[in-house]
């Protein structure tokens, strides 16, 4: 099946489809399988990307694949989809609150966590071992959500950005105007002032313009 031109074709196919190529490398990667099974079209245990995206992310799915070497097959089931949906919800809860802290602080400044991209790059040089990477953008959202001063919190933000970026996976947060900024203060300023009631009305109005 994999003889020449099948590789050829197939960058072929995805031009004439999507007028750009489907990837910048090609690799061999370990099977798909729908629990211990082959998945595959003449057993009908399959799941189409374009139906599974109508339910999750495509981060989630990324991450889920990403957290399993290249090499090694994975045991798809709808339970493990579960998880790493949660996995990437965690990341970008943790990845909008900062964006939102750094916003309102009007911080500018990109540094970045100069060991933790050095660990990161030691991992993908070892035969893309990703699960290990990924273990590092952990550590550092973990870091992140404990932080107090918005220096740090840009400076871990703009390196956890950098690292899924290579894997990939983008945040796609828009830049907040001032009258969004302004509205996210008197959200924290309610709160503070333990007036409830206004602090819950503004909430929803942040919520639906999905601000939070």
């Amino acid at each position: 099946d994999l003889k020449f031109p099948h590789h050829e074709n197939e960058v072929a196919q995805s031009c004439a489809h999507d007028n750009h190529e489907l990837a910048n490398f090609w690799m061999h990667v370990g099977r798909l399988n729908f629990g211990d099974t082959k998945m595959s079209k003449s057993l009908g245990n399959i799941i189409l990307v374009k139906d599974l995206l109508e339910s999750y992310e495509y981060q989630s799915f990324r991450l889920l694949l990403l957290s399993h070497h290249y090499r090694q097959p994975i045991n798809y089931t709808d339970d493990l989809m579960k998880q790493f949906d949660n996995e990437w919800q965690r990341i970008k809860r943790a990845m909008k609150q900062a964006f939102l802290d750094i916003s309102v602080d009007k911080y500018h400044t990109i540094e970045m966590n100069e060991q933790a991209l050095e660990q990161f790059r030691t991992h993908m040089d070892d035969d893309f071992n990703i699960a290990n990477a990924l273990t590092v953008i952990y550590d550092q959202l973990k870091a992140m959500n404990r932080s107090k001063a918005v220096k740090e919190t840009a400076r871990l933000y703009h390196t956890i950005s950098l690292m899924l970026q290579i894997l990939g996976i983008k945040m796609d947060l828009m830049p907040l105007s001032e009258e969004q900024i302004d509205k996210y203060r008197a959200w924290q300023q309610a709160r503070a002032e333990k007036r409830y009631t206004d602090a819950d009305k503004i909430r929803m109005e942040l919520v639906e313009t999905g601000i939070l």
